[in-house]
């Protein structure tokens, strides 16, 4: 690893001004590394790069996502999120939980509706930054089959 002076570093950061971007990735790594998607065995380096490809939108309340296809994932900062199929009511969503994987990282068409209950911060990921994370799409998977079965009575 490359070592440097701190003095140097903070000269760096203060003359690209690049400091908020440094806080902004900081902050988002640490949210997402207290998620139950990416909390444990990601790379630091691999959750540095999520972080910095993720982008921010705020979703307004009664916003309902239908079936389209999508190449992102979301995963809630905060708000909350009702998953329907059908009229069916599978589960609700708030901080630190996903929607959209089926579509964004497996490619397949979900099953599933999303109802916005109230403003809802979300960070949105590539789903081919996720599709390649073994341990991720395990997750995903086994969380899919629970919501099935819960789907299914």
């Amino acid at each position: 690893a490359l070592s440097i002076p701190a003095s140097l570093y903070i000269h760096f950061v203060r003359r690209h001004r690049i400091r908020d971007r440094l806080l902004a990735i900081a902050d988002r790594r640490q949210f997402l590394q207290q998620t139950f998607l990416f909390g444990e065995k990601v790379a630091h380096v691999r959750l540095y790069q999520l972080a910095m490809s993720i982008e921010e939108e705020i979703l307004p309340a009664g916003l309902v996502i239908d079936r389209e296809a999508s190449a992102t994932l979301y995963l809630i900062v905060d708000g909350k999120v009702r998953r329907y199929r059908g009229d069916i009511l599978i589960a609700e969503h708030g901080s630190g939980d996903y929607f959209r994987e089926i579509s964004a990282v497996f490619r397949l068409p979900t099953p599933y509706r999303f109802e916005i209950v109230a403003p809802t911060r979300v960070y949105k990921i590539p789903g081919g930054e996720v599709a390649d994370m073994p341990i991720v799409r395990w997750k995903l998977l086994e969380q899919r089959k629970r919501m099935d079965r819960q789907a299914q009575g």
